[in-house]
């Protein structure tokens, strides 16, 4: 399997410490100040002065994060695009079906061609394609 493209370090390291204190910011509002909110503090500060100072420290944790990511879109993108058909495409499909309604005009006609023959003259006059764009 060929690597994926891997965002910047740095980037990777600022999307850390924004999690890091959100994290200990709901902490605190949840529990009030304890050794959670104090724990997730300490891990923003120190992702983000490895962050600022050494940032291909990072890379290993990068790339795991990125396979991670790659690993659930595999699972996680044909199971929602598969529940979607299923829950919206599906029923339309039946509905129509039932009512007798066919869009695509796929009904079998015995003529020389499948060209709809427009009747509302809207394209009889030869001057309304002298200004197309």
């Amino acid at each position: 399997m060929e690597r994926p493209q891997l965002p910047s370090n740095r980037s990777f390291g600022l999307l850390f410490v924004t999690f890091f204190v959100m994290l200990a910011g709901w902490q605190a509002f949840t529990n009030g100040i304890n050794f959670w909110p104090v724990f997730w503090l300490s891990a923003a500060f120190i992702t983000a002065v490895v962050t600022i100072l050494k940032p291909e420290l990072l890379t290993p944790f990068n790339y795991s994060w990125m396979q991670l990511a790659l690993f659930l879109n595999r699972i996680v993108s044909p199971l929602v695009l598969g529940l979607m058909y299923v829950a919206v495409i599906v029923p339309v499909g039946m509905i129509m079906w039932l009512i007798g309604r066919d869009t695509m005009q796929r009904h079998f006609i015995s003529s020389d061609s499948y060209w709809n023959a427009r009747t509302d003259g809207r394209f009889d006059e030869p001057e309304r394609f002298t200004t197309q764009f």
